[in-house]
């Protein structure tokens, strides 16, 4: 919020942008979300463990859609001034799974663990407190309240379908794009 009100006090016009949770960040690592931590699991045992993947919903959306929308708003001035809520519809963590699974062609399991659990694992990760709670928060909230919370990200004017003139990019197409970083390759292959 702080960036928001620089900009509007900039004299600069500005649109501000307000992306859910970003498909890419489950590989790049930068940014808690979660599954970022699931292509190592993947890769690993082949066993996804984390809080809520039984109910837990999480926001996403595509890397090329959220560039889409910021490129839009960058290319024409209906957007000035404007707050932009580029976000996707909730996903549930196990459906993430099974899009994933169905890409790279192998199953992968799933074990729920409890928060804290989780909690810990991305400490160790590097993860930040603030990042943790929000993103175990948003699970357990938006599985609690899917229906309501759904019909709020559907209720966003303009929606991402009319900023970027197409439909958004799905997980499946996500997931496909991205098998190389789930697949066990020969260089994560452990030579003993």
């Amino acid at each position: 919020m702080a960036i928001e009100r620089a900009a509007e006090c900039s004299g600069m016009e500005w649109t501000h942008i307000r992306p859910s949770g970003v498909l890419g960040a489950m590989i790049e690592g930068t940014y808690p979300a979660t599954g970022s931590d699931w292509p190592e699991m993947i890769r690993g045992d082949g066993v996804v463990r984390e809080a809520f993947l039984g109910g837990g919903h999480y926001p996403f959306i595509h890397e090329d859609d959220l560039a889409a929308v910021a490129a839009a708003a960058l290319r024409v001035d209906d957007h000035v001034g404007a707050v932009l809520e580029a976000v996707g519809l909730p996903i549930s963590s196990r459906s993430r799974v099974a899009s994933i699974a169905r890409a790279i062609g192998r199953d992968i399991a799933t074990v729920e663990v409890t928060p804290d659990e989780s909690r810990a694992k991305w400490r160790r990760g590097g993860w930040p407190d603030s990042g943790i709670d929000v993103t175990l928060y948003a699970l357990e909230e938006y599985g609690a309240r899917l229906t309501e919370l759904t019909a709020w990200t559907l209720a966003q004017r303009p929606t991402v379908h009319e900023i970027i003139g197409r439909p958004l990019r799905g997980v499946d197409d996500w997931a496909v794009e991205n098998t190389e970083v789930f697949r066990l390759t020969a260089s994560h292959r452990i030579v003993g």
